[in-house]
């Protein structure tokens, strides 16, 4: 199972590598969190917003940066959140960061497809998935002691009934260890949109 998500993950890169500018990024739409103010409000508008505690500082979607991605291989699909580590005033390019979910068993066709996933919670302790982390040019792989990924709703968007985008909102949280360091992420959550732009569908790497 790690080695296909490490396969998986190797052709992620290559295909972002190459599609930074090809996606048409409405802008975010960031309402503050009541309680957490650092973090945007959870929300299930297509807001491309997302944001989570980790550590002590925050990790955000911005401006800048294409908020979210689903890169689907043969058997299995990665859910990446690209964003900042730190305040949201505060983007240099060098604190650019990459949360992706490896999720072996799910292969989506199209961006579609991704309904599938609608009211369901992923439990990050099974070995089948994988949690990478991106920090610049550094990649690590994260050992997971607990953690949850909620999708809580996935809906289709309809402009005058015809299909713009699936719309991904949900919850994440994990703890773990990074690079032998101790790691916790808490109170993420997401609220992005998926259509043919940031979907990318990879072609067969052999037989299933």
């Amino acid at each position: 199972m790690k080695a296909q998500g490490c396969i998986l993950f190797s052709l992620i890169l290559t295909i972002l590598a190459g599609c930074t500018d090809d996606y048409d990024l409405q802008k975010s739409v960031f309402i503050k969190d009541r309680q957490f103010a650092e973090l945007p409000a959870y929300s299930e508008w297509g807001y491309n917003t997302f944001g989570a505690y980790y550590g002590n500082e925050v990790f955000l979607s911005n401006d800048y940066l294409i908020p979210a991605r689903v890169i689907a291989g043969d058997n299995s699909m990665a859910f990446m959140l690209t964003g900042q580590k730190g305040p949201s005033d505060d983007y240099s390019g060098n604190n650019e960061m990459t949360l992706t979910f490896l999720l072996n068993g799910y292969s989506p066709v199209y961006y579609q497809d991704l309904t599938v996933f609608n009211d369901s919670i992923i439990d990050l302790r099974n070995p089948a998935w994988q949690v990478v982390i991106t920090i610049g040019a550094m990649e690590y792989t994260v050992d997971l002691l607990s953690g949850e990924l909620e999708f809580k709703r996935v809906q289709h968007l309809l402009v005058d009934k015809s299909p713009m985008e699936v719309i991904m909102s949900g919850y994440f949280e994990f703890q773990g260890s990074l690079n032998g360091n101790p790691i916790s992420v808490t109170h993420g959550r997401f609220d992005v949109g998926i259509d043919g732009g940031n979907f990318n569908r990879l072609a067969s790497t052999g037989p299933r």
